[in-house]
């Protein structure tokens, strides 16, 4: 029955590598894209938040977030 209740040790690892993963995907993009994926993603900001902190407008915020994500997915492969 404890078994059910925690993971593996090969699941913690596995997800502590796809963190390690996440974490340098994030920062291979550049400061503009990753902060605003950090602040949408991580910290909940919504993307008119993120761009009234950043006078921007909102459609930049959006359109950076999209390609950091793409890159981020294009990063990620590597490891697949």
């Amino acid at each position: 029955m404890v078994g059910l209740l925690y993971p593996s040790p090969v699941v913690i690892i596995e997800r502590m590598e796809r963190h390690c993963q996440l974490c340098q995907a994030l920062n291979s993009l550049p400061e503009v894209q990753g902060r605003r994926i950090e602040a949408h993603y991580i910290l909940g900001k919504t993307q008119r938040e993120i761009a009234r902190a950043e006078g921007v407008n909102e459609r930049s915020v959006r359109r950076s977030i999209a390609h950091g994500l793409a890159e981020m997915k294009t990063f990620l492969k590597k490891f697949d």
